[in-house]
């Protein structure tokens, strides 16, 4: 058992070294992103056929006799452009945020629902009547309360972008709507892209890239830009030459500053964490053995001198008993 300290100390050192042989993993964070709508416009019932989408203003709406005659329907669309966000990007946060500028009628109707849009629909052309249809079965339910006006309020729509970046289904936007079937008239304005407060509808990201197995190296090529959308899509408003838009917004793009991944993440592999568990728990069951072996021996050594000294203690009384004599 002399040689226990040894071996003690061979193997740890021997479970160290393979901490410096694992390759290391690197996470990357990248910090939070916003980016504002490309497209957005409000479509009505009353007015099936007009287009609105370069209105400065997106109205959620139910008219309501006397109010109007007959009721009517008012909705909104908002798309965001994902193509700054990496594809290989795991989305932990996405907020939708929207300015409420004013209320108007009653205002005790607050409900806001916010739905996937399934088709495709362009910004100057789209009406009520060749709207997109939307998931039903995934909206959001939310509230816009006329209490919460000139600010923004903000919406968990994490599902979607998600879904939007993993290809589960396309990225055509969402649609705003409040509780059409209300017995009273309500409405709710919110900021639209072009208006000149810039308070525009906003999409805050945050997200990680996977990690990737290095050798160390902090420059691991895994840093990628999550820029601030704040163009606006390329697509021509009527009368307007396209060429010149797309050219505008190219302009546009390289003149955006871009938010970068702001922080590297240096992580510890799953074997890491093994060899260093395994490392305690070795340690500690070596050094409760080795202290159980000392102590087990030191009682051995005490029980074996014990009839040495009675041993001498009955010679010593012997030898002297003829002197008392």
């Amino acid at each position: 058992m002399r040689r226990l300290p040894f071996a003690l100390v061979s193997i740890l050192v021997f479970l160290f070294s393979f901490l410096f042989f694992v390759p290391k993993t690197n996470t990357a964070w990248a910090a939070p992103t916003t980016l504002t709508a490309t497209a957005d416009a409000m479509i009505q019932s009353l007015n099936p056929d007009s287009k609105y989408g370069s209105n400065s203003h997106l109205d959620v709406m139910k008219s309501y006799p006397p109010i109007t005659n007959p009721e009517g329907k008012t909705r909104s669309l908002v798309k965001f452009d994902l193509s700054s966000i990496p594809a290989n990007a795991t989305i932990d946060s996405a907020t939708f945020s929207i300015f409420l500028y004013g209320c108007n009628w009653t205002q005790t109707v607050d409900n806001l629902h916010i739905g996937r849009n399934k088709d495709s629909w362009q910004e100057y052309l789209v009406s009520w009547n060749n709207k997109s249809s939307f998931d039903t079965g995934s909206v959001i339910n939310s509230t816009a309360p006329c209490t919460s006006v000139n600010q923004y309020l903000n919406y968990n729509i994490k599902p979607f972008v998600t879904g939007w970046m993993n290809g589960t289904y396309p990225n055509n936007g969402i649609v705003m709507y409040g509780n059409e079937g209300a017995g009273v008239s309500w409405i709710k304005f919110f900021y639209g892209r072009e208006n000149p407060a810039n308070k525009p509808p906003k999409l805050v990201l945050t997200y990680t890239l996977p990690g990737q197995p290095t050798d160390g190296n902090t420059n691991d090529g895994t840093e990628e830009d999550g820029s601030d959308t704040n163009d606006k899509e390329t697509a021509s408003k009527p009368g307007e030459d396209k060429s010149a838009t797309q050219s505008a917004t190219i302009s546009a793009q390289k003149a955006t500053p871009s938010t970068t991944i702001s922080e590297k993440a240096k992580g510890i592999s799953g074997a890491r964490i093994a060899l260093i568990v395994a490392l305690v728990v070795i340690l500690g069951a070596l050094t409760a053995g080795y202290i159980i072996y000392r102590r087990r021996k030191k009682l051995a050594s005490k029980k074996d001198k014990e009839p040495e000294k009675l041993e001498e203690n009955k010679e010593e009384a012997n030898t002297q008993e003829p002197s008392d004599k």
